[in-house]
């Protein structure tokens, strides 16, 4: 074979061995960084853009009776009337009557107090009038106290005094025989039924003020730093589940924290809770939503619920492509989106991945696809 023809083969082989040469002399972590340069990793990103937004803090909450009252029997007897509207969810007047005892046996004691009082009355008038005969009588003579009719006069007195308190406690125990409603209230529960015989102590109903009922909010730490010191000038709105809103205010703070969960408690009251022109009445004990309009903030971002990793972080992308690890600060979030803001370069745009998987790395080049479909995203930086 001549050497034109071997001359292919030959350069083939040096071709060969050079290739072999320099894979055997580049270092095996060169070789695989240039074979997973080759090979990036696709991530969908977002780019979000830091704006001015007017968020709302949602926290649950449970509606609490606003001066409950259990309305109890003063006296043992037996009820002879109860108001016939008189059932849970009731409104009430103030100073109606609601139930009463028969009075038939504290009548018949407040009269014969009336005519203790009147026998004293008449005792005493008697030994008045003794009195000023005896003094004509001993007007030029040494007598003493018993002779001028001033002890018979004293316990006159004092049993016509006594006379009169027993009168005011009868006609007080007669007082007592009737339910009143305290105030403008809403009947929570009823107890009381025609012809039941009572015993002093029992209960017969509890009331609530129908004017306004509270809820109860315990505030986190994060909440509560969110709200700091501008929270009573901040919107209020009370939603029940069934989508009912009621506006709402503050009414206090509570000082202290709950020994248990740590927290503070807000109490907040809402007006005219049992108002009859609403679909539904915001009753108590129920559990409810509670919004709180937050000023205006700065450098907030909303994105997507699925960029957040299960450490609360997002990754983000380098001009570079390569991915950074960020922490940020949640503000709010719904079924579907988040609002938050970075710790770092708050008013900074960024490329966000949208689906983090936690197989990523610190630093690790990737390829970006921008995510199109959300309106509220830009297409690109």
């Amino acid at each position: 074979m001549s050497f034109s023809r071997k001359k292919p083969l030959v350069v083939a082989l040096l071709v060969l061995v050079a290739v072999v040469v320099l894979l055997e002399l580049t270092p095996a972590e060169e070789r695989d960084n240039t074979a997973m340069a080759s090979i990036r990793l696709p991530v969908t990103v977002a780019t979000a853009i830091p704006n001015s937004e007017s968020l709302v803090v949602t926290i649950t909450g449970t509606t609490a009776p606003r001066w409950p009252v259990t309305m109890t029997s003063l006296l043992t007897g037996q009820v002879d009337y109860v108001d016939a509207e008189l059932e849970p969810g009731v409104l009430l007047q103030a100073g109606q009557l609601l139930a009463r005892l028969d009075p038939v046996h504290l009548l018949a004691d407040a009269e014969q107090a009336q005519w203790r009082v009147a026998n004293a009355e008449l005792t005493l008038a008697r030994e008045q009038h003794e009195q000023t005969v005896a003094l004509k009588q001993l007007a030029r003579h040494r007598s003493t106290a018993f002779a001028r009719r001033e002890l018979q006069i004293a316990a006159a007195s004092a049993e016509l005094k006594a006379a009169k308190q027993a009168l005011r406690s009868a006609r007080q125990r007669v007082a007592d025989s009737e339910v009143i409603a305290p105030f403008a209230a809403v009947v929570l529960r009823r107890v009381v039924v025609p012809g039941q015989q009572v015993q002093q102590g029992d209960e017969l109903l509890q009331l609530a003020a129908s004017d306004s009922v509270d809820v109860v909010v315990p505030l986190s730490e994060q909440v509560w730093q969110r709200l700091g010191s501008k929270m009573p000038t901040h919107a209020i709105t009370v939603r029940d589940r069934q989508g009912q809103s009621w506006p709402a205010r503050i009414r206090y703070l509570d000082p202290s924290v709950d020994e248990n969960t740590r927290q503070r408690q807000l109490v907040l009251s809402v007006s005219d809770p049992y108002a009859k022109t609403r679909n539904s009445q915001l009753y108590p004990d129920q559990q409810v939503s509670v919004e709180i309009a937050l000023p205006e903030q700065m450098n907030v971002v909303r994105l997507p619920l699925s960029v957040l990793t299960e450490d609360a972080q997002v990754w983000s992308l380098s001009q570079q492509d390569t991915l950074q690890l960020e922490e940020v600060t949640l503000l709010q979030q719904n079924g579907h989106e988040i609002w938050l803001q970075f710790h770092k370069n708050k008013n900074q745009a960024r490329r966000i991945a949208v689906f983090p998987l936690s197989s990523m790395l610190e630093g690790q080049q990737v390829l970006p696809k921008m995510r199109v479909d959300k309106p509220q995203l830009e297409a690109s930086l």
